[in-house]
């Protein structure tokens, strides 16, 4: 991915199983920031045999956060190391928890170098049991400790609802992503 010629520059990338929501989401984020008007339109780039939507969002003349969804786990896992992401989202389904592609891919984030992660915990909306979301949130702080990602407090994790249909939820739980990782990019 070419980085713009800005001094605040973060290129961020989702991560997560197959299935897991990992491009609803990131078609969510650049749908509502684009209605703010504060975003480019995804655009398609390839990079050999992979394809990634790509978006652009802009906090003033000198700060950009540039997201990469890859359009397949192959095309994610190639061009990954060689990138320079600067923080992840990982995307994990409510309905399905932790998969063995949930593990891989955090240790690919560490393997990386990249400790900045936040955790978009998705399809929560399909989920009517409470219990079951707080076990999952259980399982992912243990994975998170388990591979060394998350420091003592384990990581953001954001409750993701209504990414199909772009209502305030959603727009609520993107805001709270950014939120959470505004932080972590100086």
């Amino acid at each position: 991915m070419q980085q713009p010629n800005v001094p605040n520059y973060t290129l961020v990338t989702t991560l997560g199983d197959s299935g897991a929501g990992k491009t609803t989401l990131a078609r969510a984020m650049a749908r509502l920031f684009a209605e703010r008007g504060v975003a480019s339109a995804p655009r398609l780039v390839r990079q050999g045999a992979y394809d990634a939507e790509v978006f652009e969002l802009r906090w003033g003349p000198s700060r950009v956060y540039q997201h990469v969804d890859f359009a397949s786990d192959a095309g994610r896992h190639a061009l990954f190391g060689s990138a320079g992401f600067s923080a992840v989202i990982m995307a994990i389904s409510a309905v399905d928890g932790i998969l063995d592609g949930t593990r891989q891919s955090l240790e690919l984030a560490r393997a990386a170098g990249i400790g900045a992660v936040v955790v978009a915990l998705t399809k929560c909306d399909l989920l009517e049991d409470v219990e079951i979301l707080e076990l999952v949130e259980v399982e992912v702080r243990d994975l998170f400790a388990s591979v060394g990602l998350g420091g003592h407090q384990g990581p953001t994790i954001v409750r993701c609802v209504g990414m199909h249909t772009g209502d305030r939820r959603a727009a609520q739980a993107i805001d709270a992503l950014f939120s959470a990782l505004e932080p972590l990019f100086y």
